[in-house]
């Protein structure tokens, strides 16, 4: 999907998030019109790339059921596959020994009498990748 950010200078969106598109030559064509307040240009590149992704199979196979419909790029998908790899190898601790850190705020015990507190990139990391699991339990995913 090829674009640029163009801003209009209405300084109002009527709608959050607005997708009007044609079809002209064979080719479908539109723009994206989103609320500044609400969206950057990192999470609107992401929502273009998501519906890109969705077209691409919808074109592929339109008798696909919505449910089955793709939204994560090749690339996210590939990130979640890591994470569940790391995911697995985790559990017991690091190099098979236990991770120690003192306790605190945001700690929690672990069973063996270990104590974890997670970094905060790696909790909002992980708020993220459990909003996404949500979204895609909720799409029948």
């Amino acid at each position: 999907m090829n674009g640029r950010f163009i801003p209009i200078g209405t300084n109002t969106s009527k709608f959050d998030l607005n997708v009007p598109l044609h079809e002209q030559g064979g080719r479908l064509s539109g723009t994206l019109e989103y609320n500044t307040d609400l969206f950057d240009r990192t999470t609107i590149r992401r929502i273009l790339a998501h519906f890109e992704t969705l077209l691409e199979a919808v074109a592929g196979d339109a008798e696909q059921r919505v449910s089955e419909l793709p939204l994560l790029t090749p690339a996210e998908r590939q990130a979640i596959v890591q994470l569940e790899r790391h995911r697995a190898r985790v559990p017991g601790g690091v190099g098979g020994r236990p991770v120690r850190a003192p306790r605190g705020r945001g700690s929690r015990r672990i069973p063996g009498g270990r104590v974890w507190r997670p970094d905060p990139q790696l909790r909002e990391l992980n708020r993220r990748v459990n909003r996404l699991a949500h979204h895609l339990r909720a799409l029948g995913m």
